[in-house]
């Protein structure tokens, strides 16, 4: 029952994560058409809030490819796993140590792209640091689940 109970709640983070995905690509792609999207949470004047100037920046892509398209791919990979933990009960151990280990991936290049943010582009993207929010919540979901500690769910993956 918990074991469920967790792996429905890492499902919804993921979900979480992938609309918050889905709404930075958009603006990201509107960006290179020119056109500014996202309300004002995304782009309000005179804050340290905005989407609008962290998304556009030299940091907002890898490789060509917007950073938000490479955080789906890792959402739907914890949904996937999360979805396999739930109904498939002699793997819910391994796929809550994929979730941990993409979560401490995730936070890990979260941790990188806040101080880029900080240090570099002088604005916070609000639908980024939720999306942080959200990757601590699938770290720590995913080790109360097991009962095991971070790093025995890393080593257990690995």
């Amino acid at each position: 029952m918990r074991a469920t109970r967790h792996a429905v709640i890492c499902l919804l983070l993921s979900l979480v994560g992938i609309g918050l995905c889905v709404y930075l690509t958009v603006v990201h792609i509107a960006l290179l058409r020119g056109e500014l999207i996202g309300g004002v949470g995304c782009g309000a004047l005179g804050t340290r809030f905005n989407c609008h100037a962290v998304t556009a920046s030299p940091f907002g892509s890898l490789f060509g490819t917007p950073l938000s398209l490479w955080g789906l791919i890792g959402y739907l990979a914890t949904a996937t796993l999360a979805f396999i933990a739930w109904h498939f009960p002699e793997w819910t151990q391994k796929a809550f140590a994929g979730i941990a280990v993409t979560a401490l991936l995730f936070l890990v290049i979260d941790a990188f792209l806040l101080f880029i943010m900080v240090t570099r582009i002088g604005y916070l993207c609000p639908a980024c640091l939720a999306s942080y929010a959200v990757n601590l919540g699938l770290a720590g979901c995913a080790a109360r689940a097991s009962g095991k500690s971070l790093s025995e769910l890393i080593r257990q993956a690995l």
